[in-house]
């Protein structure tokens, strides 16, 4: 990233923990933290309150990462995170894990290119299985929210919970998408509404169906 094209911003994710977060003025949806984010991170630090050590160790995947605001968060709970985007995107991705992870006592969260509906890269696969995989607004764009789903299939395990916030900008487009590819092959359950200021922002926690084969009809579906 050019360095007149960025900004930073300080974040308190909770009581002690500030991160300061770089974005990029030229890098498109990568480049800035997505309004669903933040309630995102008060739904976790929610959880953290009721249980410091909900995080803690659990193996994390983040996809469209952005910034990685998120996968910062889960780092600093003690989460061994892999955060990932597309290629072009990954510099200000590690940027902001260096920057705001290395030296302390936690662990870096590893960076990866992960384009959605491709093969999974080894190295990511190798990182699991995900305890927890976060895709935080990332249907703003439907014609490849398809392909979204089709990588959480191949990364979730039935023990994964996936953190699926995001604001909602086609309601009627986005009921046939969750009806037609989410709800066959996840089980839906929506949260924290308290933590979003605006009834458009919406978060849910998605599981994988134990009966996917047969309600998805297979997977090739």
């Amino acid at each position: 990233p050019k360095a007149e094209n960025l900004t930073c911003r300080t974040v308190h994710l909770r009581k002690g923990v500030a991160v300061r977060v770089t974005e990029d003025g030229e890098g498109g949806v990568a480049g800035c933290v997505w309004e669903a984010c933040w309630g995102l991170l008060k739904y976790m630090e929610k959880e953290l309150s009721t249980d410091p050590l909900a995080f803690k160790e659990k193996k994390a995947l983040e996809l469209g990462a952005g910034t990685g605001l998120a996968s910062l968060s889960l780092a600093f709970a003690g989460a061994c995170v892999t955060t990932s985007d597309l290629e072009e995107n990954l510099d200000l991705l590690r940027m902001n894990m260096r920057e705001n992870v290395q030296g302390t006592q936690f662990e870096v969260p590893t960076v990866h290119a992960l384009c959605w509906g491709d093969e999974i890269p080894a190295k990511v696969i190798e990182s699991g299985p995900f305890d927890i995989i976060i895709a935080s607004d990332c249907i703003y764009n439907l014609t490849v929210a398809e392909k979204l789903v089709e990588t959480l299939v191949q990364l979730c395990t039935k023990d994964t919970v996936v953190y699926f916030p995001y604001s909602s900008r086609h309601p009627v487009e986005e009921k046939v998408f969750f009806e037609q590819w989410v709800k066959p092959r996840f089980e839906v359950e929506q949260v924290g509404q308290e933590h979003f200021p605006r009834d458009s922002e919406i978060m849910l926690l998605l599981r994988r169906r134990q009966d996917r084969e047969k309600a998805a009809g297979g997977e090739g579906e």
